[in-house]
């Protein structure tokens, strides 16, 4: 009776100690979860000529998924996109090295590509074997109508036409996420766009979403949604596509999902928002 009193001692020791290592750890990532929060901008961006929304859907308390936008000294509207291989709290260390890099390489030049290009090269000679990051980056120009887009393996966007009233997939080159080879260059395309036009980019968790049985949910049915979506506001499509998500998944994400959208406006339009 004594040996089986002392067992159940030790056993019931050995559990209050696991539930303890556990809260610590869970603890830890819910503050690692609010800083990776704290990094991301608060508000939109509104822009001369463009405004900037962007949500984040994590699969877990912390995760691998991030974006970024801001108004360059010349007044142009910089975004970005990144997704770190990996989940959990080794993506979100792996995410929070490339933005940083990015960060430091965005004061030595404004072009996305060179940023990108030289982020790849100082997170090669990082990055543990098998970790990369896929990204991709935007400028743009509101004078001249045009966007500069750079990519490291990331997907290529969908942009929204007004004159044909739906979405199409950007046809951009293929290229290797950051991380794998120093010497990769980032693939590049210039987009053309126009008043009422928008630019839609997003992580892979989007093309990967599954429902709650495993089956995988078929892009052209999201780019059928959005078509269908066409009238609603940049912050609203934004909403109602993490909606829409989470009631495919069962609010079970197999992926963290990020979104951004840029919606063009003629110059002057969204700068007097922005003014009032």
């Amino acid at each position: 009776t004594v040996l089986m009193v002392a067992i159940l001692r030790v056993f019931e020791y050995e559990f209050l100690e696991e539930r303890k290592v556990k809260e610590a750890m869970e603890h830890d990532a819910v503050v690692a979860a609010e800083i990776q929060n704290e990094l991301l901008p608060r508000v939109p961006l509104i822009t001369d000529g463009a405004q900037i929304y962007a949500r984040l859907v994590q699969a877990r308390i912390v995760g691998g998924d991030t974006f970024d936008y801001y108004e360059s000294h010349d007044d142009r509207a910089v975004f970005m996109i990144a997704d770190a291989s990996g989940k959990g709290s080794p993506a979100a260390l792996l995410c929070m090295a490339g933005l940083i890099t990015v960060e430091t390489e965005s004061f030595k030049s404004e072009n996305p590509a060179m940023i990108l290009k030289q982020t790849n090269k100082r997170l090669t000679k990082r990055f543990p074997a098998g970790s990369f990051i896929t990204a991709a980056m935007g400028r743009y120009f509101p004078k001249e109508g045009l966007v500069d887009m750079a990519s490291c393996g990331q997907n290529p966007p969908l942009i929204y036409r007004k004159k044909e009233h739906c979405w199409r997939v950007v046809d951009l080159p293929g290229s290797l996420p950051m991380g794998v080879d120093s010497d990769a260059e980032p693939s590049e395309i210039i987009i053309g766009v126009k008043p009422g036009d928008r630019l839609l980019m997003y992580t892979d968790g989007l093309i990967d979403m599954r429902n709650p049985q495993g089956e995988k949910v078929s892009f052209e049915n999201i780019i059928s949604w959005l078509n269908a979506q066409a009238d609603l506001g940049p912050s609203e499509i934004l909403d109602h596509l993490v909606d829409l998500v989470l009631s495919i998944s069962g609010a079970t994400l197999y992926d963290d999902i990020t979104v951004l959208l840029v919606h063009f406006e003629d110059i002057g339009t969204s700068g007097a928002q922005k003014a009032a």
